[in-house]
């Protein structure tokens, strides 16, 4: 673990004792934020994992779609009006 802190793949080490506590506190922020980039990491996730390395037609399209979301329309005024977004 500490070689993989070193090298940069974890951000940081956590005791065990903590571990319970980090993981809802994670969760709370993924909660809050765009649901339409949180499914979209997901699936370009899963597909880097099926071994996909070039972007292909369905990830190409889920780009596309994100920028005529709901979301992505509150987060630029959010951002424009220096406001927390609100995403539904």
């Amino acid at each position: 673990m500490n070689e993989a802190y070193r090298v940069g793949l974890i951000d940081r080490i956590y005791n065990s004792s903590e571990n319970v506590s980090i993981t809802y506190e994670f969760a709370a922020l993924i909660a809050k934020r765009s649901q339409v980039s949180v499914r979209g990491a997901k699936q370009m996730v899963q597909a880097i994992l099926e071994g996909h390395t070039e972007e292909n037609e369905e990830i190409a399209t889920l780009v596309l779609q994100s920028f005529d979301s709901d979301d992505y329309k509150e987060g630029v005024h959010a951002f424009l009006e220096k406001r927390k977004p609100q995403f539904r």
